[in-house]
């Protein structure tokens, strides 16, 4: 790589300095590199790997000069992996070919793929290549939300369904107790606490069910944790309150009985 490349990736130094451009002018000159958080964990734990030496895919020994923060170069579900970063103009046997990678500092980057074309092939934006990786879990996770949203009518559809016949079996109950001087409150309150009971009893075994499939999940999430507290209450926060939407029309309808019609109902 060119010694540039870190400002166009965003990496920031975590110790040492970055490679500079007499790296690599003398080939008899001793090699010097970069490595990444994730090299210096596993190869220098608990260690300043600075000065520390390292050998190339030739054998040629090269000393560490600093090191730089993690970049997820295969993609955004995989951890970063161990890296050197060397100047591009030390050759290493077995390496004959690089990407090049372009900041654009003002407008659209695309406006400048046609001038780029003309020294390199297979241009794209960053967005793109991230697309690229994303595409597949993007797709199941829209099926997935797809799926999530016809549940969520169905659900409703059953909830509302549930307590308008629970509603309709009680009319006797509803018109005596209006009889007696019930209020049109208690007997929304009466039919509310019956449709909680069956919304506490549907998300107790939504979340059980919800816990059961985490580890497929798991697989297509990427910085987002299948357990994450936030998600899960915004979740149930949604489907509740559909819940309690189509609660609430059979229990206004229940306020709303005749109580001679209902006392004299079948």
């Amino acid at each position: 790589m060119s010694p540039e490349i870190f400002a166009v990736t965003g990496q920031r130094v975590i110790a040492g300095r970055l490679l500079q451009a007499s790296d690599g002018e003398r080939a008899d000159a001793p090699a010097v590199v970069v490595v990444n958080e994730a090299l210096a964990k596993r190869d220098f734990p608990g260690q300043d790997p600075v000065g520390k030496r390292l050998y190339m895919t030739d054998g040629t020994p090269a000393t560490i000069a600093g090191v730089v923060s993690d970049i997820r170069n295969f993609g955004p579900k995989e951890d970063p992996r161990p890296e050197v970063y060397w100047t591009a103009s030390r050759r290493v046997r077995g390496v004959s070919s690089f990407p090049v990678m372009i900041r654009v500092k003002a407008g659209d980057p695309r406006n400048a793929i046609a001038e780029v074309r003309a020294a390199a092939f297979r241009v794209r934006t960053m967005g793109e290549v991230i697309g690229e990786s994303v595409d597949r879990p993007r797709f199941y996770l829209a099926l997935f939300a797809v799926f999530a949203g016809v549940a969520m009518v169905l659900a409703a559809c059953g909830i509302y369904g549930a307590l308008s016949y629970a509603a309709a079996q009680r009319t006797q109950e509803f018109g005596i107790r209006s009889a007696l001087g019930s209020t049109p409150r208690q007997t929304l309150t009466l039919v509310a606490l019956d449709g909680t009971r069956l919304i506490a009893l549907g998300v107790a075994c939504g979340l059980a069910g919800a816990a059961g499939v985490t580890r497929v999940m798991r697989g297509m999430l990427y910085g987002v944790d299948p357990l994450d507290g936030a998600t899960w209450v915004a979740a149930t926060s949604v489907v509740v309150a559909v819940a309690l939407i189509a609660m609430l029309f059979p229990a206004a309808r229940a306020t709303r009985a005749d109580p001679l019609l209902a006392i004299r109902a079948e």
